[in-house]
């Protein structure tokens, strides 16, 4: 048995050990280290999920092919081009979608590690069901070796972070945002407040899938998709659904678009970090 497997098992009946394993099971640094998925667990063989988005871990997880139809895999070297089966397919379609609209090649970014986990630079995708699809549309389905990995990425927004630029923001953004929100298994696209807006202010017809559509900080050059949990995972979280009955575009937008999401209320104490759960032992890396 694996000498961390064993500390958190034995953390499970020693009093304040608990603490103290968990700590060790949370550093991303750890989970890095997984160069390979583990698909078999003491709770089954094949794609698992365990746990939530933001606090979770995931077995048998699946490579995306860093080339395929209407897509490209962006800065390999990290080995987060992984997640569920259903993550995948998703990407596929959305290349698939982009290549037939002739919209140009989708620079698909970080996904998931081999076996999930916590990960730097982000706050969820631990479980394989999220990814980040760049706003940047290729013209051409490749890139050179050193393009692939240091793109650079490009903001929506004008150079004061005001106000969408009209020279970047075009009507495939609007396609690809509509085709993601509308994908069946999709539970909600992150975007800056200001494509929120956009999309409010110009998407005419059938406006229900602004609803999955939801602002949050930052993601001004990229579209953060995060997929339901899959009904063959038991141990996978959901969030809470969006409401589909409001589109999103009056108050809950109007905050995101006042000072009152960026102003400091209190002291800055970061919330105590949960214990991952159980299953994740049994995956982290040795």
């Amino acid at each position: 048995m694996p000498r961390l497997l064993a500390a958190v098992l034995l953390a499970l009946f020693i009093p304040g050990a608990a603490p103290a394993a968990a700590q060790a099971l949370n550093n991303d640094e750890l989970w890095a280290r997984a160069a390979t998925p583990l698909a078999q667990t003491p709770w089954g063989t094949g794609p698992q999920v365990f746990g939530g988005y933001s606090n979770g871990c995931i077995a048998g997880a699946v490579p995306l092919p860093l080339d395929g139809l209407g897509y490209t895999v962006i800065r390999t070297a990290r080995n987060r081009y992984w997640g569920h089966p259903q993550l995948v397919e998703f990407i596929q379609h959305m290349g698939r979608f982009a290549a037939e609209s002739g919209i140009g090649t989708l620079m698909v970014a970080d996904m998931a590690q081999p076996r999930g986990g916590p990960i730097s630079g982000h706050a969820s995708h631990e479980v394989g069901l999220d990814v980040d699809i760049w706003l940047r549309l290729l013209p051409e389905p490749t890139l050179s070796a050193a393009e692939r990995a240091e793109p650079e990425e490009m903001s929506m927004l004008t150079a004061d972070g005001s106000a969408i630029d009209p020279a970047r923001w075009t009507d495939a953004h609007v396609a690809l945002y509509r085709e993601a929100a509308t994908y069946p298994l999709t539970a909600r696209i992150f975007a800056n407040p200001l494509i929120k807006q956009q999309l409010c202010r110009t998407v005419t017809g059938d406006r229900s899938w602004l609803a999955r559509v939801v602002p949050w900080y930052g993601h001004d050059g990229h579209m953060h998709v995060r997929l339901t949990c899959p009904p063959d995972s038991p141990w996978c979280v959901n969030q809470t659904p969006v409401d589909l009955s409001d589109d999103g575009c009056g108050g809950a937008l109007a905050w995101w678009l006042s000072e009152a999401p960026y102003q400091q209320t209190g002291p800055s104490v970061p919330p105590p970090v949960p214990a991952l759960p159980a299953p994740c032992a049994a995956l982290a890396p040795n």
